[in-house]
């Protein structure tokens, strides 16, 4: 949850893009969730500030569509550096998720299965330089949908932002 209920710079958010809101009405737990709301444009937090050097990380964020996007892959999570934007977890029209090398511009493993639309999911990515490989393996609710062995984001990811990325 955003407790701290503050879309600005905070021990929750490091920087944002676009215009996130709180809202304190629909919340998974805690007193506040942040909402997403994007139209054509980007809505999106940095959650981590950038370590420096890469480490083993899992992002774990609990999200709920009150919509799935219009327009195909936007992106939900994903990691990035000064150099760009390395893996990241994107949506479909259709509800289903993908997991994807960015620099490579190809998805990775097989799209999950389709999401319900007002439900809370765990969404995880898992990655860093001691994962096997520098491997990748995205998740709901715990299990793997989709995974890369030796994707070099699992070794140069620096922070990572959650929201509604590129197509909108």
């Amino acid at each position: 949850g955003f407790e701290l209920q503050s879309t600005g710079a905070t021990v929750e958010v490091v920087a944002t893009t676009g215009s996130p809101t709180i809202d304190t009405a629909t919340f998974r737990s805690g007193l506040a969730s942040m909402r997403f709301n994007a139209v054509l444009t980007e809505v999106s937090a940095q959650i981590t500030e950038n370590p420096g050097a890469g480490a083993d990380q899992t992002i774990r964020a609990y999200l709920r569509f009150a919509s799935f996007p219009a327009a195909t892959l936007t992106k939900i999570i994903q990691t990035s550096d000064a150099g760009g934007d390395h893996t990241s977890i994107r949506v479909n029209s259709n509800g289903t998720l993908e997991l994807w090398d960015d620099p490579g511009a190809a998805q990775l493993g097989s799209d999950s299965s389709a999401l319900s639309l007002d439900t809370w999911y765990r969404i995880e990515l898992a990655c860093g330089t001691t994962h096997a490989g520098n491997d990748v393996q995205a998740r709901i609710d715990g299990v793997e949908f989709a995974s890369a062995a030796t994707h070099s984001a699992g070794a140069d990811w620096r922070y990572f932002e959650i929201g509604s990325m590129g197509a909108i």
